[in-house]
């Protein structure tokens, strides 16, 4: 199956990546992406794949390249997800990356898209969250996600 899910950085929301953004790196937008279920991966049955992409869209991301071209590059953050966190991130706010159980974190790119394929056990639920390198940089964005079984991919709040 495919899903997408697509939007603008809320105010407050681009936080920037870890590495720049200290322990505000949590809140940028999150996706929580269920692996397995009905007709997918039974429990206990090990792994699924996907892919997701990451893709800048409108035309805002033209002025923000020329003018920050670090601090403007995408990534893609693969973590685990704490039961906890769902459906409100705040409740496991992850002050370091060192403190997360980060799967998986594309490298940053000036391009127009970030992607990763991965095998991960499942089922299981994993949070997408996609980060410019630099705070407050914000555009449009779309996440494209593909799986070989069935999947829900929803915001987190």
């Amino acid at each position: 199956g495919t899903g997408v899910d697509g939007g603008a950085e809320e105010r407050g929301s681009a936080c920037g990546s870890h590495a720049l953004a200290g322990r505000s790196w949590w809140c940028n937008p999150q996706f929580a992406l269920e692996l397995g279920g009905a007709g997918g991966v039974e429990a206990g049955a090990g792994w699924a794949t996907f892919t997701v992409e990451l893709r800048r869209v409108g035309g805002e991301w033209d002025a923000l390249t020329r003018r920050d071209a670090l601090g403007s590059c995408i990534g893609l953050y693969v973590l685990r997800a704490p039961a906890a966190s769902l459906p409100l991130r705040a409740a496991v706010p992850y002050a370091s990356k060192a403190d997360a159980d980060v799967v998986y974190e594309t490298a940053f790119t000036p391009g127009l898209v970030a992607s990763v394929t991965l095998s991960v056990p499942a089922p299981g639920t994993y949070l997408l969250m996609p980060t410019t390198m630099d705070a407050g940089v914000r555009g449009g964005f779309e996440l494209a996600v593909s799986a070989e079984s069935e999947f829900g991919l929803s915001p987190v709040s």
